[in-house]
C-alpha cells in the first residue's frame, strides 16, 4: 500500500524517534534494528522503517510486561508525531492505555473483525450458524467507515461476505485509508470487478475449501458447485499475476472424517492455484453425518494418532511446494490423556497465571470482533456477558468498544483471571496466539 496522506515530518525528528526506540528497547534487552537515513534512497523510506520499528517495539514491550518503559516511550516520542497521522498516534495512545491499566479506552480499535451478514449461499455440514437474511446495519457501517483513519487491520466475514453488496464500498473506504484487509470467503460469489478491489486493498484472503475433489467438496459444502469454485480460482490467479499484487492467499481446510485422507492432495491443489499457505483446522461441534467430528464426538483415537503421525510428512510436502503449512490439528499421546488443544499439547488454565506483569491476552485492548447483534474481543471468546438485544450491541461499534463486555474482558486480563477463556486460547502457542499478535505498521 502507499501512504496517501503523508504526514510532514523532518529528518531530524525521524532520527529522534529512532533513537528513543533504540534506548527504550536496549534497556529492556529487546532487539531494535538500528538503521540510518543514509541506508535509504529518500526520507520517506527511512520514515516507514522507523514507524514500523516504533509500532512493533512498543507492542513487544507491552507484551513482555515492560509497562513503565512503554509509558516513558509514549511520553518521549509523541511530540515528534504529527497530529495529522491519526493512525500512528492512535496506536501509541492505545499501547499507553494498556500499560496504564485503563479499561475504558480513549483510543479506537486497531483491528476489527466485522461480520457483514449472516446470510450465506451455502449450507455446510459443519456450520451451526443460522443463515438468516440479516445484515449489518447502516449505523454499524457508518461507524466502521468513521474509524477507518485509525484502523490498521480489518477482517471481513459472514455468512458469506460477498452476499452483501455493500462489501465493495467498504473495500473502497479501506483503500482510501490504507487499512489492510483480510477477507474470509467461500470464493463462489466473485466477479472481476470485486476481485480487482480485493487485489487493490486486501492484505490477505482466506478461502474456505475443504476438499480438492468435486464429490467430497460438494458433500461438505451443500449448495456449492465445484466447477464454479475452480473457475473463480483461475480468474483470481490470472488477475493477481497480471496486477502483480502482493496479496496473501490462504486456503482453510476444515478437517473431518470425510476429508482427512485428502490433506496431501489439498497441498498440491493449493500450489496449483497459487495459494501461499494452508491451514488445517479441526472440525468443531456437531456435524451432519455419522462420526464426522472424530476429534470430539466418539473420539477415534486411532485415526487421530494416524493423522498426527503424518504431520512431518505433510510439512515436508508443503516445504517442497513452497507453501506455509499451519497445522492446528490436535495430536495424541495417551488415550487416557486427551486434553489436547489445537496446537497439540496439554495445558491447564492455572499455567497462565505465572507471569506477574505481562497480560495473558491483549486482544480486548487492541481489537474487537463485531458479529451482528453482539461484540467481544475475539471470535472464539465466550459471549456470556454480552447483552445481545441491547441497542449498543446491534448498532454502534464505538459504544461496543467500551461496552460492558469489552470492559469486563479488560478487567479480567488485568486481574489475571482467565477462568472464562476458552481452551483454544489457553492452550495456544504464543507465536500463533491471536491474543498477543503484533499488529504491524504497513503502508
Amino acid at each position: 500500500m502507499t501512504e496517501k496522506n503523508s504526514d510532514v515530518i523532518s529528518i531530524e525528528n525521524i532520527k529522534k524517534i529512532s533513537q528513543i526506540c533504540i534506548n527504550a528497547c536496549s534497556s529492556s534487552r529487546i532487539l531494535f534494528e538500528e538503521k540510518h537515513a543514509t541506508d535509504y534512497k529518500d526520507i520517506s523510506q527511512f520514515k516507514v522503517h522507523v514507524y514500523m520499528s516504533l509500532v512493533e517495539s512498543i507492542q513487544i514491550l507491552n507484551n513482555k510486561g515492560y509497562f513503565k518503559e512503554v509509558k516513558n516511550l509514549y511520553s518521549e516520542v509523541c511530540e515528534y508525531i504529527p497530529e495529522s497521522n491519526k493512525k500512528l498516534r492512535n496506536i501509541l495512545l492505545n499501547e499507553y492505555e494498556i500499560a496504564d491499566g485503563a479499561t475504558h479506552l480513549k483510543s479506537f480499535p486497531r483491528h476489527i473483525q466485522f461480520v457483514m451478514t449472516m446470510q450465506c449461499n451455502l449450507n455446510c455440514i459443519m456450520c451451526s450458524e443460522k443463515h438468516e437474511n440479516v445484515f449489518a446495519t447502516d449505523k454499524e457501517l457508518d461507524d466502521l467507515i468513521a474509524i477507518m483513519p485509525y484502523l490498521q487491520m480489518l477482517t471481513l466475514r459472514g455468512g458469506e461476505v460477498f452476499y452483501d453488496k455493500r462489501t465493495g464500498h467498504v473495500l473502497d473506504e479501506a483503500y482510501k485509508n490504507d487499512v489492510r484487509v483480510t477477507i474470509v470467503t467461500n470464493g463462489l460469489l466473485f466477479n472481476e470487478e470485486i476481485i480487482k478491489k480485493i487485489l487493490r486493498t486486501a492484505g490477505g484472503i482466506i478461502f474456505s475449501i475443504d476438499s480438492p475433489f468435486k464429490e467430497t467438496y460438494e458433500a461438505i459444502r451443500n449448495g456449492a458447485k465445484f466447477e464454479d469454485l475452480i473457475q473463480n480460482l483461475k480468474i483470481f490467479k490470472k488477475l493477481r499475476e497480471n496486477e502483480k499484487k502482493d496479496v496473501r492467499l490462504t486456503l482453510n481446510m476444515v478437517v473431518m472424517r470425510k476429508n482427512c485422507g485428502q490433506i496431501e492432495d489439498m497441498l498440491h491443489f493449493a500450489k496449483e492455484y497459487g495459494f501461499d499457505s494452508v491451514v488445517l483446522a479441526p472440525v468443531e461441534g456437531k456435524v451432519k453425518g455419522k462420526n464426522e467430528n472424530f476429534f470430539e464426538q466418539n473420539k477415534d483415537f486411532d485415526l487421530i494418532k494416524k493423522i498426527d503421525a503424518k504431520k512431518d510428512f505433510y510439512m515436508k510436502i508443503a516445504d517442497m511446494l513452497s507453501i506455509e503449512l499451519i497445522n492446528k490439528l490436535p495430536g495424541l499421546t495417551e488415550k487416557d490423556d486427551f486434553e489436547n488443544d489445537y496446537s497439540g499439547k496439554s495445558v491447564k488454565s492455572s499455567d497462565c497465571n505465572k507471569t506477574a506483569s505481562s497480560l495473558f491476552c491483549y486482544a480486548p485492548f487492541r481489537q474487537m470482533f463485531k458479529p451482528i447483534g453482539s461484540y467481544k474481543p475475539l471470535c472464539c471468546c465466550n459471549d456470556t456477558e454480552t447483552d445481545i438485544n441491547s441497542d449498543n450491541a446491534r448498532n454502534s461499534i464505538l459504544e461496543c468498544w467500551n461496552g460492558k463486555n469489552m470492559v469486563s474482558y479488560r478487567e479480567k486480563m488485568l486481574r489475571h483471571n482467565y477462568k472464562d477463556c476458552v481452551e483454544v486460547c489457553l492452550s495456544a502457542k504464543e507465536d500463533t496466539f491471536e491474543g498477543k499478535k503484533i499488529l504491524l505498521w504497513e503502508v
